[in-house]
């Protein structure tokens, strides 16, 4: 039995992941602020999260919106 597998490479805030045997490659990548607190993530299907925090430094929100894909006939 063979396992699907992966290659991940981290390039300074972005993780970028390989599919060895589809050749698929999925990116996450990661915003920060001054502080570096992420303020904001997109993963590899691309919905990205946001993060809101108080001036402490305390995590407050967290939104996160869904890519969604739009066709002739519409959202699928």
């Amino acid at each position: 039995m063979f396992l699907k597998s992966c290659v991940v490479i981290i390039f300074g805030r972005a993780l970028r992941e390989e599919d060895v045997v589809t050749g698929e490659i999925r990116e996450e990548r990661i915003e920060y602020d001054k502080r570096h607190l992420p303020v904001k993530a997109r993963d590899g299907a691309g919905n990205v999260t946001e993060y809101g925090y108080r001036e402490d430094g305390e995590l407050m929100e967290m939104r996160l919106w869904e890519e969604q894909r739009v066709s002739k006939r519409g959202r699928q």
